[in-house]
């Protein structure tokens, strides 16, 4: 007879989703979606919102240097957020050769972000005085805390349940996940990593084992969670 053990969702991770439902709400009142391509484009645009947070806690952007730039050049009343972002996200996707000279200097210690996420340009929804907060309350939490997956709970907040169960995406939480993955591999992977911290040959065989591991799971959807995990074993094995 096996004990099952139970796991705890990361109150961060909570927290931070709880926020972000409650700027979704907030947007909604001023910018009502009735078209799949505003719904599409308010998921871009809270996608990169959650880069840009993570970004502030992962040494991609200074410390802060995200909420502190909304907070300190944008007005108390939300009026100019939008056209704010619109820029930011300019700068964004301009490498810094490229870059107006005229360009402020507190937009020009943003770096470049390639990969394409702000390659399109997408309508920046109206905020509020209250919307503008809650943006800046967001910031405000440690996000070095956040588990990547908190991009299925934006899902949950953005995506209404019509369209997520036409499309078959359903959320899964992280203890709902470990309780399946632990017992298949990482328990295993755990013990080994145990027996031989210390050992740099051995530690080198277990890292190339990870660098093989191949995992079927034909509903893993993003596969997020199984990404950020082996990452963190990873940075363990070589000492990061």
């Amino acid at each position: 007879m096996e004990k099952s053990t139970h796991i705890d969702e990361n109150p961060a991770d909570v927290k931070a989703s709880n926020k972000l439902a409650k700027l979704y709400d907030e947007i909604l009142k001023e910018n009502p979606t009735t078209t799949h391509d505003e719904l599409h484009a308010l998921n871009i645009f809270l996608t990169r919102l959650l880069f840009c947070y993570f970004a502030e806690d992962s040494n991609i952007f200074e410390d802060n240097i995200f909420t502190d730039s909304i907070a300190s050049h944008t007005q108390v009343d939300g009026s100019d957020v939008d056209s704010y972002l619109e820029r930011l996200f300019e700068v964004f996707n301009t490498d810094e050769k490229s870059r107006n000279s005229s360009l402020p200097e507190y937009l020009k210690t943003f770096p470049y972000v390639n990969g394409g996420l702000f390659r399109d340009k997408k309508q920046v929804p109206k905020f509020t005085t209250k919307s503008r907060n809650i943006l800046i309350e967001i910031g405000e939490l440690d996000w070095s805390e956040i588990n990547p997956d908190i991009f299925g709970s934006m899902i949950q907040a953005v995506v209404t349940p019509e369209h997520r169960g036409d499309m078959g995406m359903h959320y899964t939480s992280v203890p709902n996940i470990m309780k399946v993955m632990q017992p298949l591999f990482l328990d295993e992977l755990q013990e080994e990593f145990e027996k031989v911290k210390g050992n740099t040959k051995k530690l080198h065989q277990l890292h190339l084992r990870l660098q093989n591991l191949k995992i079927f799971d034909p509903a893993c959807g993003s596969s997020k969670i199984l990404n950020y995990r082996f990452d963190k074993w990873t940075d363990r094995i070589v000492g990061r």
